[in-house]
């Protein structure tokens, strides 16, 4: 498993992780060469990462303490051999405005769905941006939620909420699982 990773684009450092077990997100748009060879550069350490004295032992080479002298807890199973990038990574583009989260909010008491947009603009200009969700059940439209447009400023991020009744939804049991896919 991976405890520490340092990311580096074109010689420039752009991210720092403890716990990298977790899945997290780099941005290097800073050190992005657009149209030209970029070369990423990912520094990678094992448990080690947390426990400096045993960092020491290993250079005396004297055995080596697990889960003891640690500075950050790792309460899942640790692994020798477990060195390198445990999962799949993705690189990808997004364009200067673009949806970063919607957190969904269900109220079966009040038949209501509310969502809560965050959207970025790291544009040096202000954008008009009109958000219009709809939830699909097997492709097709089960609730389309009233369409909602927001001004964003330049390298700001905005948060908002658009909601709608939903009387009968089909709910999702343990017996019977029914998924909803929001676009």
């Amino acid at each position: 498993a991976v405890y520490e990773s340092t990311f580096y684009l074109n010689g420039k450092k752009v991210h720092y992780q403890q716990n990298g077990t977790e899945p997290f997100e780099v941005d290097v748009t800073d050190a992005f060469l657009p149209g030209k060879p970029n070369e990423l550069l990912v520094s990678l350490r094992d448990w080690l990462a947390y426990s400096p004295k045993n960092r020491e032992r290993l250079k005396k080479g004297e055995p080596l303490s697990l889960r003891r002298d640690m500075t950050y807890p790792v309460g899942h199973g640790m692994k020798w051999n477990g060195f390198g990038i445990p999962g799949p990574v993705t690189l990808e583009t997004r364009p200067d405005v673009f949806v970063d989260d919607v957190f969904v909010v269900t109220n079966y008491r009040e038949k209501k769905l509310k969502l809560r947009y965050k959207i970025n603009n790291l544009s040096d200009a202000k954008r008009n941006v009109t958000v219009k969700p709809v939830v699909l059940d097997n492709g097709k439209p089960a609730l389309t939620l009233p369409p909602k447009t927001v001004a964003i400023e330049p390298g700001k991020t905005q948060e908002f909420f658009i909601e709608k009744s939903w009387p009968n939804p089909t709910l999702w049991e343990p017996d019977a699982p029914h998924l909803y896919v929001l676009k």
